[in-house]
């Protein structure tokens, strides 16, 4: 079981809290805890305009997190791990999020907007126009864009969130996700955690 803490500039700072409860209940070694941003492009999220972090910004938020729990004595930091062929299931043939009256979406960002539904539970043939929302899904490829094609952290990546980086259009790249700026400092903590000496990091992108 894996559990997604949703983070925005509330509750950065008592995130921890959560796994301390985790611990008091003898859970923490039994579960894996991440952090993630919450994403005010979102329509179920759309209340929360202004106390998102920005996508430049969250990274910065995430290591300092992981700076307090380690100093903490709590090591969550993993290595990377390489992603093979998606780094989302939105963008895979059997992907799927289901709403309660059954409408199928491909991302659960897209959830409370019909327009964005790819079908539903209760009808086994989608609609043109909700095949074309699945299509557009599956056709989105980091390969097509130049900067992902060059950039050192396109396998832990692979394009970031197919929704936002559709959204985007970007000419030469997709979503860049954390690992983009962070992973230096991300793998210096890890090696601290393992006992290592002290690794100096000069750059948030090195």
């Amino acid at each position: 079981m894996t559990i997604r803490v949703n983070v925005d500039r509330r509750n950065e700072s008592s995130a921890p809290e959560l796994l301390e409860d985790l611990e008091r209940r003898a859970l923490l070694d039994r579960v894996g805890v991440y952090f993630a941003p919450v994403v005010e492009d979102a329509l179920p999220c759309g209340s929360l305009r202004g106390r998102c972090f920005g996508a430049a910004e969250f990274p910065g938020t995430l290591t300092a997190l992981h700076e307090r729990l380690f100093s903490e004595g709590r090591v969550l930091v993993a290595y990377p791990e390489v992603t093979f062929g998606s780094a989302c299931g939105a963008n895979t043939e059997l992907g799927f999020v289901v709403a309660p009256d059954g409408t199928l979406y491909k991302c659960w960002e897209d959830l409370g907007d019909p327009a964005a539904s790819v079908g539903s539970v209760h009808v086994s043939k989608p609609e043109p126009w909700q095949r074309r929302n699945h299509d557009r899904y599956l056709a989105w490829d980091p390969f097509e864009k130049p900067g992902c094609r060059e950039c050192e952290v396109l396998p832990l990546c692979m394009g970031g969130c197919p929704r936002r980086a559709i959204r985007l259009s970007l000419p030469d790249r997709g979503d860049c996700c954390s690992w983009k700026h962070n992973l230096g400092p991300m793998l210096a903590l890890r090696h601290r955690a393992e006992g290592g000496k002290e690794v100096v990091v000069t750059s948030p992108d090195s």
